[in-house]
């Protein structure tokens, strides 16, 4: 490099500035250059700069700019050397139409070669027999001629023959209509930015996206150097050639994406009944009124995944905990504890004395810090949450498709999934009045839960076309039983984690602090920690045990603090200042319900099957007696022991605020 010398005009360009200004840093000596000979005229000095003379940052500026031009020379001459070779086709890349055309036109040169291969050795000049070969060829075409040639013409089989030859097979293939002479202006920018705006949820047109390329392109370049923007229909037919699950992704629901494109995952059924249940909450496409004004109301309920049969199940105005732990108590009652619940991450399933937080982040316990067991725990169940967004997870949620098409589609107030399925006789109806009354709808859906949907064949994996009760009752093994005495109890609520006795202990029910005094505790375990269980329903009094599970009292309401308030004027005054009480009352008084009119043939036929539910009761193999897990369970309960009557205890608290409303 030390001999390499430039010209002023070469470093002119290498430094990006004029060559007058080289010359006066060469006269001034910034730069070191040898004087040449004048030019023809003399008027101008030619120099002769030495590479190294520069700057290093111009060197290697010069370095680079020479690699650059040799790496384009080696890359010319080889494309000019590689069209000396016929490239091998990708037959997988062709279409059957192209693979057709391509071997057509092989056979057609190789049967011309051949006719004169026997022209020569017959005598016959070889333009005699393309003559003759092309006239043969022309009159078999006459009646059918091929997709690929109208006629055969001498040139064309010349230049098929040179393009064989000298372009490989390929050639061989028409390029009509796929030249992409028409896709040149849609550069990769602007493919990019078009999809940047197309492929999102807003789902804007192909021409609302193109424009907005197009203003892109102006904010980037300016209305001077913007380029050529192409016609909207190639836009459109960018659009369409993105992969449809790329589309649905970007531009769709992700539940949508999710059912249609997904993959689909089928899980196995290899357990035994009552091993899982899975719980769920659904909102009935119902309006029904209550106290004189119109409500939609929940079910929440539990269902055994193996037989699909619903186990336990409780109507409510807003899903909560109490529902949820009504729903379970009822389906326990009935047919056994299961060995695990599976559920989904609302707040209804998981609060502290339940399943706990499931996926949502809960507080570390410090060390040596005790936590009282769950009511789950306490009864050895399993408790399983569903990845969040993931409702398809739980079968429970096909078998709420069969309650609306087959339930809440009979009434008069039906209101439809969405706006489109909104029937047009629904404000005629509430117009009318034609509106079932919560009580009478409860007693409905009760009905139709047993005497209808658990005596429906089902065609689900391992089902065979039984009823759930049929398959519930055949195949039911081990159930594990909880004595009715002991039902009420293991369903007492925890309180949240574990608190100092002082003077008083004190918890939060329904929004309102209630304060619990014992002297046997005040002085015994002042200064200790302890924890609380109760009933929502009946306030008086709670249950306490220290943090080894040991029974210690029960404490009474301070009714000091209070000053005359009890536990049930706490309560209703509670409900009716916030409307916040969602204990949930098993009603089942029996009236007859009004019924309107495809309603009353089927409530007559739901209330046959539910009374002919119980030929199907289940005969298991084993019985196991299920008692409470944790010592303070087993410590609180005594011979004497009166179960708890939710109806009873929130019939008296309504009650009571009548009265004092009343006064």
């Amino acid at each position: 490099m030390a001999d390499i010398c430039l010209t002023v005009k070469e470093v002119a360009e290498l430094k990006g500035c004029t060559e007058r200004f080289v010359r006066k840093q060469i006269s001034n000596s910034t730069i070191c250059a040898e004087m040449a000979e004048n030019n023809k005229s003399g008027s101008v000095v030619v120099y002769r700069i030495p590479l190294t003379a520069l700057d290093k940052k111009l060197q290697t500026k010069y370095k680079r700019q020479q690699l650059a031009a040799m790496q384009q020379t080696i890359n010319t001459q080889e494309e000019a050397l590689s069209l000396r070779f016929t490239p091998v086709p990708d037959y997988e890349n062709l279409t059957e139409s192209e693979r057709r055309e391509l071997f057509f036109w092989k056979g057609i040169l190789d049967e011309w070669q051949k006719f004169r291969t026997n022209a020569e050795e017959n005598g016959n000049s070889l333009a005699e027999a393309d003559a003759t070969y092309v006239a043969l060829t022309n009159n078999k075409w006459a009646a059918n001629p091929p997709a690929y040639a109208k006629s055969l013409s001498n040139s064309q089989l010349h230049r098929k023959r040179k393009d064989l030859k000298e372009k490989g097979e390929l050639s061989l293939i028409s390029k009509r209509g796929k030249h992409g002479n028409h896709a040149r202006k849609m550069t990769p920018e602007m493919v990019d930015i078009f999809e940047c705006y197309y492929l999102d949820d807003h789902e804007l047109s192909a021409k609302q996206c193109a424009f907005l390329t197009h203003r892109e392109l102006l904010r980037r370049y300016g209305a001077e150097n913007v380029p050529e923007m192409p016609k909207v229909d190639m836009f459109e037919r960018v659009a369409q050639n993105i992969p449809l699950t790329v589309r649905k992704y970007f531009r769709k629901r992700h539940t949508e994406f999710v059912g249609d494109c997904a993959p689909h995952i089928t899980r196995m059924y290899d357990m035994q009944p009552n091993d899982i249940w899975v719980a769920d909450n659904h909102k009935f496409d119902v309006i029904v009124s209550k106290d004189g004004k119109q409500t939609r109301v929940y079910l929440t309920a539990f269902m055994d995944v193996k037989t699909r049969k619903f186990m336990g199940w409780c109507v409510t105005e807003n899903p909560c905990a109490d529902a949820t732990l009504l729903a379970l108590k009822n389906g326990i009652a009935k047919y056994g504890a299961p060995k695990m619940i599976y559920c989904d991450n609302g707040r209804e399933f998981l609060f502290h004395d339940f399943g706990g937080n499931g996926f949502r982040k809960s507080a570390k316990l410090k060390e040596g810090e005790f936590k009282p067991p769950t009511i789950l725990e306490d009864m050895g169940i399993e408790f399983k949450t569903a990845l969040p967004k993931n409702a398809r997870a739980k079968g429970i949620e096909r078998a709420f498709r069969g309650v609306k098409d087959d339930f809440s589609k009979l009434h008069d107030t039906y209101t439809g999934g969405h706006v489109l399925e909104k029937p047009d006789s629904l404000a005629k109806a509430l117009k009318q009045g034609n509106i079932p009354a919560i009580l009478d709808f409860i007693k409905f859906a009760d009905a139709y839960i047993e005497g209808w949907y658990n005596q429906q064949p089902h065609r689900g994996e391992g089902m065979n076309g039984r009823t759930p009760n049929e398959a519930f009752a055949e195949e039911l093994y081990e159930q594990r039983i909880v004595p009715p005495n002991l039902l009420d109890l293991m369903f007492m609520r925890y309180g949240k984690g574990t608190m100092n006795v002082s003077k008083t202990l004190s918890i939060k029910v329904y929004g309102q602090r209630l304060n619990y005094f014992d002297e046997g505790l005040w002085r015994d375990c002042c200064g200790k920690e302890v924890y609380v269980r109760y009933d929502p329903a009946k306030l008086e009094s709670i249950r306490v045990f220290d943090t080894d599970g040991r029974f210690i009292c029960e404490a009474a309401l301070d009714t000091v603090l209070g000053y005359d308030a009890n536990s049930e004027e706490i309560q209703t005054a509670q409900r009716a200042k916030r409307h916040a009480i969602k204990t949930v009352a098993n009603y089942k008084r029996i009236e007859e319900a009004e019924v309107q009119k495809a309603s009353d043939a089927m409530l007559d036929y739901f209330i046959e099957g539910q009374a002919n539910a119980q030929a199907h009761k289940p005969k298991p193999k084993m019985v196991e007696l299920v008692r409470p897990i944790a010592s303070a369970s087993r410590k609180a309960v005594s011979d004497d022991y009166e179960p708890l009557d939710l109806y009873a205890s929130s019939q008296h608290l309504l009650d009571q605020q009548e009265k004092r409303m009343a006064v």
